[in-house]
């Protein structure tokens, strides 16, 4: 049933992301009346942006006092699935910042609590949901047969962590390229037979080919300047994505005379009106994601998404691990093994 009221929300964790989420939120209707953190400062300046927010410590407390009906969990990744099932038990509807928990079989018990509870259960993974890519996907059958697709990421994200908190880092980017392939291929994304080119604690690159079209994902800890962005190349035209940014710009590939001439002009114009914005605005800041998890929520479709789209999630199944060898585990569930486990068997 559509949901008759408000759509009180709680923000579980006040950080960065946090506040994102709580400013999307009430952008797209919702009213946040709890902040959750450990940090009493932190949550208490962020409810402070919302007159009818109040702090708290824990979630239990947040649960037992106030009347939020949603909760986006915006915490650290080893804390999702506690906060999750946590939410989800009460019979709040969740939005958690990718990935859902550390493990497939945790994912896999969160959309049982959702599901059993009639709850809508979602990830954050906003870049299917940019305006650029879904010209693509709109678009994508005039560029001809895709022969190379690769999404490009450089992050500044691993400056001031250790080694081993640099190859995490590059890991938990990972679900953000495979939710792009999953909208552009569907399963096939995740029952291509990726292989593991680079691992290290600077670069992580993957890359597989599925009927004469090459995929790549890079992500790189060293490149600059940040960026995040899909290159599609296809035979009869190209497009170029810049998530970081929100713009795409989509090429045919006319063999003409005017075309050669023109293209010099036509394609800096295409990216143009995007430039002033590169200092401006955050890398995620996107608020598609959020507003797609509310209309599912005010629709009264709080049904969480079918076990085949658990990659986009962040986990895949059991039975889909097991189709791939040992040291390609990790390019399926994200993070159902520890890094240093992938690592080993590389």
């Amino acid at each position: 049933m559509p949901l008759d009221h408000t759509l009180q929300t709680a923000i579980v964790g006040a950080g960065l992301m946090g506040e994102w989420h709580a400013r999307y939120a009430s952008r797209c209707g919702a009213q946040i009346v709890s902040v959750v953190d450990p940090d009493a400062s932190r949550a208490q300046a962020l409810a402070a942006k919302f007159p009818r927010a109040t702090a708290y410590s824990t979630l239990a407390a947040c649960l037992d006092q106030s009347d939020a009906r949603v909760a986006h969990v915006c915490a650290p990744t080893n804390q999702h699935f506690a906060l999750c099932s946590q939410a989800l038990e009460a019979g709040l509807h969740t939005l958690v910042e990718k990935p859902a928990a550390s493990d497939a079989l945790l994912t896999e018990r969160l959309l049982t609590l959702a599901r059993d509870g009639d709850r809508c259960f979602g990830v954050s993974l906003q870049l299917r949901f940019q305006d650029g890519f879904r010209d693509l996907l709109r678009r994508r059958e005039s560029l001809g047969d895709p022969i190379r697709v690769e999404f490009r990421a450089a992050t500044a994200g691993g400056e001031g962590l250790d080694q081993a908190g640099r190859r995490q880092l590059s890991w938990e980017i990972l679900p953000h390229p495979l939710s792009v392939f999953a909208a552009l291929f569907g399963a096939t994304a995740w029952e291509a037979d990726w292989h593991v080119d680079r691992a290290d604690d600077q670069e992580l690159e993957l890359l597989a080919e599925i009927d004469g079209t090459r995929w790549a994902i890079l992500l790189s800890l060293r490149e600059r300047p940040r960026s995040l962005k899909l290159e599609w190349r296809g035979s009869e035209g190209r497009a170029d994505i810049d998530f970081y940014h929100g713009y795409g710009a989509v090429h045919r590939g006319a063999n003409t005379r005017s075309d050669k001439l023109g293209r010099p002009f036509i394609e800096p114009a295409a990216t143009w009106p995007a430039e002033p914005s590169v200092e401006k605005q955050p890398t995620l800041d996107c608020p598609h994601s959020y507003r797609s998890f509310t209309r599912r929520l005010t629709a009264g479709r709080p049904r969480s998404p079918q076990k085949k789209f658990l990659a986009s999630l962040g986990s895949p199944t059991p039975s889909a691990t097991r189709l791939l060898p040992k040291r390609l585990i990790w390019v399926k569930s994200l993070i159902a093994v520890t890094s240093s486990d992938l690592l080993s068997t590389l």
